[in-house]
């Protein structure tokens, strides 16, 4: 839910790459209805689970889009990228460069032993939202 917070209820752009079981896509678009999420997946039966959770909850500013990343054409311009558990940081820069999206600013949960690692690496900032760490790449 701290993401929910970080990213704020206004009128933006989100793309959750990787979304999975929709951590933290769905909470992001239960918490702030003006921003438009986007949960690209490239598992159907994931993508099926992320379609019923949808339409259950009834989150209209939740597109879900079963695609590869890396084949999927973004229908506008995202002003954050989000991925739990998907991979290096530096291959969500790679993916937000391939995708067009240089402008978008990337948040990545990790853990409290990641932020012992990260807190050390210059290329990032670790925002600490108690207890929860936010990789942030601009």
């Amino acid at each position: 839910m701290t993401l929910s917070y970080l990213i704020s209820n206004t009128n933006q752009t989100v793309f959750d790459i990787g979304s999975g079981s929709g951590l933290p896509a769905i909470p992001i678009a239960i918490m702030n209805s003006r921003n438009r999420v986007y949960a690209i997946e490239s598992k159907s039966r994931k993508t099926n689970f992320l379609e019923q959770v949808k339409n259950e909850l009834e989150l209209t500013n939740l597109t879900i889009v079963n695609s590869n990343v890396f084949e999927w054409i973004p229908p506008c311009k995202a002003n954050i990228i989000t991925a739990k558990a998907f991979s290096a940081y530096q291959k969500l820069v790679k993916i937000r460069s391939a995708l067009n999206q240089k402008k978008a600013t990337i948040f990545i949960p990790i853990s409290a032993q990641q932020n012992e690692i990260y807190s050390k690496d210059i290329n990032v900032t670790v925002i600490n939202k108690d207890p929860f760490f936010y990789l942030n790449i601009a």
